[in-house]
């Protein structure tokens, strides 16, 4: 999945939250976030987690000095169960700089 963030200002990524659809099969296990200044990249990691098998939402802190944000990228690298059944990828984030 690809996002462009249209905003005029930095955006840097605090943390990300999961929700998988399922606790017992089919679920993304190993996940990454890039951003990248345009929709084919080239990309650039922001913060990589392994969440656990199961439904409960599941938040992971992004480093202090991950890059900013431009376009994102949420990538599931593999799976419990050969499915990625996610039901939410939600990025906190800080914002500076000018409103639009």
């Amino acid at each position: 999945m690809v996002v462009a963030l249209t905003a005029a200002r930095a955006l840097r990524l605090r943390s990300v939250a999961v929700v998988n659809v399922y606790d017992d099969r089919d679920c993304a296990k190993s996940m990454e976030v890039c951003t990248g200044p345009a929709a084919n990249g080239p990309w650039t990691s922001v913060a990589t987690f392994t969440s656990a098998k199961t439904k409960e939402r599941q938040t992971f802190a992004a480093a202090p000095d991950a890059p900013a944000l431009g376009f994102v990228q949420v990538l599931v690298h593999d799976t419990y169960g050969g499915y990625a059944c996610v039901n939410e990828v939600s990025l906190e984030c800080e914002a500076w700089g000018p409103a639009a």
